[in-house]
């Protein structure tokens, strides 16, 4: 008996041991598990802090590298950079809280066409917010007296004065424009995605691509009523100004970027829905249904090297708009740059050249988007667990930026080649900077993400985000007017000129090369006896 209890107090106290012994190794697995957590943090922010030192000290080199060329494309992807991520920041912000505060968050089949509503009241709001600040920035409104002295009236301070406000209006005119002209272009991919979701149009992938067309068709029936307007403005006056033209040249550029990033985003929405079978979301994220048909991994594979396909698909159609739309404006007598109209131009020559420049944006747009999307693709196939995290999204604009800048400096030394002529030098600096765009996009997943994951910190999620936007609007727009945008135009000052020189030099040597080869041939008629006069009415053979 005595045996039989110490046998069950034995079994008692192993039986306690052992459960002991389970929770001491669940704590142990846990704590190590802290530990494993903890260690993949410190090696994370350790990571992104040696990643971000490298990629400023890179900055450093790139702005100040010996070829202005680069110099200039380093300042513009900044700018571009700056640009596009305060945009969607602003954007976003504001886009949260009217949703909270219109649809109480809520996304339902029941309130899609309340939200629908709201998307695009939310666009036009924007866009009349670009042409109202632009008019108004440009200083029709805020006249100075010293501003209607005649030339010949004015002393050494007045032309100073003169300077120094156009000066301060352009920078004002060329920066608001730029941002609100991409918070525009944000919200209206959102309207135009939510249109591309409807039932619908969600069909099939010709039925989704309706949606760019329509698109299309609405932003440019959009912009035709606003350049009546603007028109009216100007020649109540009597005539454009220096400051009224370039309010006309930074509206065009403005509206040319809204139809670019609005279109180009619906445009590749469909041609992935075509390509993979699944009409992505409203952020660009999809979900493909494999069947056990390709292992995920290639699949991730086959889709990076479908967009690298796309992205030389979309820039080839770019380029061959853009040559289009030169030889169209110099055959018609159109302003090739800022697209306005001729004196000697028909409406109709004008209409076709603006199509042409809205085209050649969208397209390039396309394959900023195709490098992003090409990216993304392959970080999920490297690193399927890593990928939708912030860090991942920072190795991702990390590696994207390395890519790209690789691809820039490749161009430019293509573009700094002898055989290119300024036409074609023209295209190349057109396709660099779309390039440049992706690296914006790419920075901008990060700073969303960022903001996404202080925001979610807090009980009132969109309070939060718009009080973050707001702050970081207040600071980086004025450092991007001040510091940023001049740093771009004088960059583009002396790239410019160098350009310019250049092209006056190979003319010259052309020419010079064009009379030695006449001299040549008439010494050489002079010798035979012959005459080098060619009869009236000749014409060379490959002419006839």
């Amino acid at each position: 008996m005595l045996l039989q209890r110490d046998g069950c107090f034995m079994l008692c106290a192993f039986f306690v041991a052992a459960l002991l012994a389970l929770a001491s190794a669940e704590e142990a697995k846990e704590e190590m598990a802290e530990e494993k957590a903890a260690e993949n943090t410190m090696q994370a922010v350790s990571w992104m802090l040696l990643g971000s030192i490298t990629f400023q000290m890179s900055l450093f080199y790139l702005v100040n590298w010996p070829d202005v060329d680069i110099r200039y494309y380093s300042w513009m992807v900044i700018g571009n950079t700056i640009s596009i991520f305060t945009a969607v920041l602003t954007f976003q912000s504001i886009q949260g809280a009217v949703e909270h505060l219109a649809t109480d968050a809520h996304y339902g089949h029941e309130h899609e066409w309340d939200q629908l509503l709201i998307d695009f009241a939310h666009m036009m709001f924007w866009f009349v917010a670009v042409q109202v600040s632009l008019f108004l920035l440009c200083g029709k409104l805020t006249h100075k007296p010293f501003e209607d002295v005649p030339e010949a009236e004015c002393t050494q301070e007045i032309r100073e004065q003169q300077k120094d406000l156009r000066s301060k209006r352009e920078g004002n005119l060329r920066c608001f424009a730029q941002m609100l002209a991409h918070i525009t272009g944000f919200a209206a991919m959102r309207a135009l995605g939510n249109v591309q979701h409807l039932s619908w149009f969600a069909a099939s992938p010709l039925q989704s691509l309706i949606v760019v067309l329509l698109a299309y068709i609405l932003l440019s029936f959009i912009f035709k009523g606003v350049n009546y307007v603007r028109d009216l403005v100007i020649n109540a006056d009597g005539g454009a100004d220096e400051m009224e033209k370039l309010w006309q040249e930074q509206s065009l550029d403005a509206e040319n970027d809204v139809i670019g990033l609005a279109c180009s985003f619906v445009l590749l929405q469909s041609t992935r829905f075509a390509l993979f079978g699944s009409l992505p979301d409203l952020d660009g994220t999809m979900e493909v249904a494999l069947d056990g048909k390709l292992p995920n991994l290639g699949f991730m594979m086959y889709e990076t090297w479908i967009f690298l396909a796309l992205l030389v698909a979309f820039t080839t159609i770019a380029i061959v708009l853009f040559f289009l739309g030169h030889r169209f404006a110099v055959a018609e007598g159109l302003s090739d740059e800022d697209d306005e109209e001729d004196d000697h131009a028909s409406m109709r020559d004008a209409s076709i050249h603006r199509f042409l420049v809205m085209s050649q944006t969208v397209f390039f747009m396309c394959s900023s988007w195709c490098i992003l999307f090409a990216g993304q693709a392959f970080s999920r196939a490297e690193a399927a667990d890593q990928a939708t995290t912030i860090v991942g999204k920072i190795a991702l604009a990390l590696v994207v930026s390395l890519f790209l800048f690789s691809i820039i400096f490749v161009l430019d030394k293509v573009a700094d080649s002898d055989f290119i002529t300024k036409e074609t030098d023209v295209v190349l600096v057109k396709v660099i900077v779309s390039k440049g765009l992706a690296i914006g996009f790419a920075w901008e997943q990060c700073f969303d993400a960022a903001v996404d994951v202080v925001g979610g910190e807090t009980p009132q999620a969109f309070t939060t985000k718009l009080l973050v936007a707001g702050f970081i609007v207040v600071l980086v727009v004025p450092a991007y007017r001040l510091y940023v945008l001049p740093k771009v135009d004088a960059a583009q000052a002396i790239k410019d000129a160098a350009d310019d020189e250049r092209f006056a030099e190979e003319k010259v040597a052309e020419e010079s090369g064009l009379n030695m080869a006449r001299s040549l041939q008439n010494k050489v008629c002079q010798l035979f006896g012959g005459s080098c006069t060619r009869p009236e009415g000749y014409r060379p053979l490959a002419s006839k």
